[in-house]
């Protein structure tokens, strides 16, 4: 069995998991939820099944849409935005206007009502009974500014690239470390501090893997800052530098552990 038989046939176990019933009513796992952790899910899928050509995990994702999204009516907040970056590509792949109109509507109250740190960064909201007011948070960039950037790229606005840049660029600068190049998981607006100073492996990689497909969806419509391109390459590099022999990342709390 070759190597690409063997990851897709992992791929559609995984595939498989993520959409048993078995999950149902469990927050951490079950699918049906319009927030973050389904949202990273279904854009997984729906990567997977675009890459794949796997037609019955897109037929998945377009079913859990009609399914799940009237639970996003009246619910605003960053961390459940997540799921609208699937809407680019499903209106690229379906035609249907729904997901443009959508997706329109739903970046207007991004850049118009979302609310703003003091610098300008998109404020980091959860759907839970929390508020984190004046604080940024690296889980942003993936979870709002990913679908703010798809948008971009697919209409060719102008004002939604420079948006997402800047949102990039800015949650960037006030969270990278100078000292090593990573990036602290938040910052305080309020009180001027990285909070826990927790550098964390999982914030690291929502940057990660949010920059490259940002710079991509919005370089199409306008020029990438070099600052953007410099400081994900230092972030590259410092993570390379804490990957372990295994291949995996150690987790690293505060300056100097």
């Amino acid at each position: 069995m070759s190597t690409k038989q063997e990851l897709e046939e992992k791929l559609d176990l995984i595939f498989e998991y993520m959409s048993s019933v078995r999950h149902q009513g469990n927050w951490g796992m079950d699918i049906h939820h319009w927030d973050w952790v389904p949202g990273v899910g279904v854009i997984s899928l729906m990567e997977y099944g675009t890459a794949t050509g796997a037609d019955k995990v897109i037929d998945y994702v377009l079913l859990w849409v009609n399914r799940n999204k009237r639970k996003a009516e009246g619910v605003r907040v960053i961390n459940s935005l997540a799921p609208y970056a699937l809407f680019p590509g499903l209106y690229r792949l379906t035609g249907d206007t729904w997901f443009l109109s959508r997706s329109q509507e739903i970046a207007a109250w991004m850049l118009e009502t979302a609310p703003r740190t003091r610098e300008g960064a998109l404020e980091h909201t959860v759907t839970e009974a929390v508020d984190f007011p004046e604080q940024v948070w690296a889980d942003t960039v993936y979870m709002a500014v990913l679908f703010l950037a798809r948008l971009a790229g697919l209409t060719g606005d102008r004002g939604l690239a420079e948006a997402a840049l800047q949102q990039t660029l800015l949650h960037l600068r006030l969270l990278q470390d100078p000292a090593t190049g990573l990036l602290f998981h938040g910052w305080n607006c309020r009180d001027g501090s990285h909070m826990s100073a927790a550098r964390w492996a999982r914030a690291n990689a929502w940057i990660t893997l949010a920059v490259p497909e940002i710079v991509a969806e919005t370089g199409r419509v306008v020029a990438v800052p070099e600052e953007l391109s410099s400081r994900y390459r230092t972030l590259a590099s410092a993570l390379r530098q804490v990957q372990g022999d295994n291949g995996l990342w150690r987790l690293w709390q505060r300056p100097g552990a």
